[in-house]
């Protein structure tokens, strides 16, 4: 698992310095995550889910040795977990969660749609031969 890990790893210097910016600021907001897990179930599943995400992608990755197929399971799992992020934390409330777990929430959910209109454009990409 290192090993692809690494070899994973290895093709980030190859992509554009702001996809690189990005992965990093993707990795921030899921980190962030832990700040919560405590309190608030919602960080909890989002912990869960990144932690599902990483093995998965990984085995993509041993199958395709591409990173852009990686985006069929963020969407996979994303996807729902927006959802779910929607309907507990937003949905019939007069206001979002408040401070910093609240301002967290918004960022990340922030970041994670921005990330998967990004996996729609890869995986297009890959079906038409671009990529």
């Amino acid at each position: 698992m290192v090993t692809l890990m690494n070899e994973m790893n290895s093709q980030m210097p190859d992509l554009p310095q702001a996809v690189q910016i990005w992965v990093n600021w993707l990795m921030f907001t899921f980190f962030a995550t832990l700040a919560f897990v405590r309190k608030h179930k919602t960080a909890r599943i989002v912990l869960g889910t990144m932690l599902l995400t990483m093995p998965l992608a990984l085995g993509i990755y041993a199958m395709t040795h591409t990173v852009h197929l990686i985006a069929a399971i963020h969407l996979l799992l994303w996807t729902p977990l927006l959802a779910y992020i929607y309907k507990v934390e937003f949905k019939g409330k007069e206001a979002p969660p408040t401070g910093f777990y609240g301002k967290w929430l918004i960022i990340f959910v922030i970041t994670i749609s921005i990330s998967l209109l990004f996996d729609v454009r890869d995986i297009y990409l890959v079906l038409m031969g671009l990529k």
